[in-house]
């Protein structure tokens, strides 16, 4: 006969891994990703595994198209939807400027931060969005 606690528990685990997509996979990223509220990208290759594990289908680059690699919660890099991109930075904003904003003003300046970040956005709107172009450009211009 089995405990009632175990059954309990069994239910629980099985919940937190249906919650998590690992159950049964799905077949929208958008949703795998929205419903974790982001899958950790440290290391990208390890977030493609996560997504694997939880995609029914194929992983190509247009799964990709509509995600955001982005530091969230703790300070980590996740991968988020664009769609929830506002919803974290709303949320962590605070968290995020009193970690990493005063790091950056510890080594450079305001004008050279506005500097970078104009030129980011000017770099973004021309179609240049790959970070290893951008390393490129800011080498190759001297900023």
């Amino acid at each position: 006969m089995r405990c009632g606690i175990t059954t309990f528990y069994e239910e629980v685990i099985r919940l937190s891994l249906s919650n998590q997509h690992l159950l049964e996979p799905v077949s929208n990223i958008q949703q795998i990703v929205k419903d974790l509220c982001g899958i950790q990208a440290q290391y990208f290759n390890n977030s493609i595994h996560a997504l694997k594990l939880r995609y029914k289908g194929e992983l190509n680059q247009q799964c990709f198209i509509d995600l955001v690699k982005t530091w969230t919660v703790r300070g980590t890099l996740h991968l988020i939807s664009k769609d929830d991109w506002n919803i974290f930075i709303s949320a962590l904003e605070t968290d995020w400027f009193n970690r990493w904003g005063k790091y950056l003003e510890k080594y450079f300046s305001s004008y050279e931060r506005n500097q970078w970040q104009t030129e980011i956005y000017e770099l973004i709107k021309s179609g240049i969005i790959n970070r290893d172009n951008m390393v490129s450009y800011f080498t190759r211009n001297n900023i």
